[in-house]
């Protein structure tokens, strides 16, 4: 599965683009040790990241004001937006796409081609388009409404 850091933010902040976050007096909230955490280190460094513990308590300080944006992954971002729709809107657009894997002793090298293998065949025969109408419609309706593709 493919996914991308993208930004929750207040509604209504104007915000259009991460880059927008690079500037003295903007506040970003992360979750310790993530990619999030990790691309703000390196990539915004003019504005003040607030390194925080919990994903929950990156959300808060978003929804406090205390905060300009919270990045994280496009479904836990979307999840957040959709709990508070008053008050956070999603930026699903990802301004840097990763992906997510199976770990596996190195040795495994059989059970690797097999995996590889079934995982390939499904992904031809539409099983995961299938599983993302089946379990994450909601999901997949709304980031088609911001055109952002869906990367299940």
């Amino acid at each position: 599965m493919k996914t991308g850091l993208c930004l929750l933010l207040p509604k209504k902040s104007g915000l259009k683009e991460v880059s927008e976050l690079n500037q003295a007096g903007k506040r970003i909230a992360v979750k310790k040790g993530t990619t999030g955490h990790l691309y703000a280190s390196r990539n915004l460094d003019r504005a003040r990241t607030l390194i925080l513990d919990k994903e929950s308590s990156a959300v808060l300080e978003v929804l406090q004001g205390k905060a300009d944006a919270f990045i994280y992954d496009q479904m836990s971002v979307f999840k957040h937006a959709a709990q508070h729709p008053e008050q956070l809107e999603a930026r699903l657009q990802p301004f840097q796409v990763e992906s997510w894997a199976i770990g596996l002793r190195r040795q495994d090298e059989a059970l690797r081609t097999q995996i590889n293998q079934f995982l390939r065949k499904y992904k031809e025969q539409g099983g995961f388009d299938r599983l993302g109408d089946l379990f994450l419609l909601e999901q997949k309706q709304a980031f088609q409404a911001q055109g952002v593709e869906f990367l299940f």
